[in-house]
Formats: C-alpha cells, sequence, structure tokens
C-alpha cells in the first residue's frame, strides 16, 4: 500500500518489506568465496586467470611496500604491482621474481592483468578515490 507521490505510508506492525535487504552475521562467518576472471592478454596472445584479493591480502601487499623516512610515507607503486600480480594470477602461476621480470619486458599487458585484479579486488586508484570522496569528513588543509 502506498500513499501520496510513492510514498510508502505508515508501517504496520509484523509486515514483512521483502525488498529490505538482510543482515547476517552467518553470510560473514560463511566460506569466503573470492572472484575469479578469465582475461585475454591480447598483446601476448593469451590469457590469465586472475582472484580477487582478499582485504587481508590488499593490506599485506600495502604494508610491504610502505616505508617512512623522516616524516615522509614512501609507497613503492612498482613493487605494488608486482606483488599484486603475483598474488592476484592464479593460472598459471608466477613467482614474486618472475613478475618483477614480467613488469619490466611486458609493461602495458602486465599493467593490464594488475588493474584488472585492482578492479576485481576493490583496491584500485579509482576505488581509493572513491572511498575517500564517500567518507571524507572535513575539508583537507
Amino acid at each position: 500500500m502506498t500513499g501520496e507521490g510513492g510514498d510508502p505510508g505508515p508501517l504496520v506492525a509484523g509486515a514483512i518489506d521483502v525488498e529490505k535487504p538482510t543482515f547476517s552475521k552467518d553470510a560473514w562467518n560463511g566460506q569466503a568465496v573470492l572472484q575469479e576472471v578469465e582475461m585475454p592478454v591480447d598483446a601476448l596472445g593469451t590469457w590469465v586467470r586472475i582472484r580477487e584479493l582478499t582485504a587481508a591480502k590488499v593490506s599485506e601487499i600495502s604494508d610491504a611496500v610502505t616505508t617512512i623516512k623522516g616524516q615522509r610515507l614512501r609507497y613503492d607503486q612498482k613493487r605494488r604491482a608486482v606483488l599484486t600480480f603475483a598474488a592476484g594470477v592464479i593460472e598459471p602461476e608466477f613467482t614474486v621474481d618472475e613478475a618483477n621480470v614480467l613488469q619490466h619486458q611486458h609493461g602495458a599487458a602486465f599493467t593490464l592483468v594488475v588493474s584488472a585484479i585492482d578492479e576485481i579486488s576493490g583496491s584500485g586508484d579509482e576505488a581509493l578515490e572513491a572511498a575517500k570522496q564517500r567518507f571524507r569528513t572535513r575539508p583537507r588543509r
């Protein structure tokens, strides 16, 4: 039953809104299901299977590539890409050392794969900027 202007009207005790989302702790505690994607790497004439990285893995990679010098943070973007590639490409598998070599040999293809891993993991530059905009609570000085 709706009121004027699409207003749902007063809530009735015992009524169930089927469009209301459910909130379940069990869903959080269940087996993790990481998204996997097969993607073509046209520049090399091959395919790779990539997997979404967990928040813990993204954080681990971020910690591994962040150093503090004096009062400045240094973020090694090249190393982050290598670690992301090695962790996110699951078929064929690559070691960190192999990923480092591939980064230098196949720049554009390598970057494309890393961007895809970031996208499905929600950890790329666009996701970071979107989060900053969404959760910014006070103006920057």
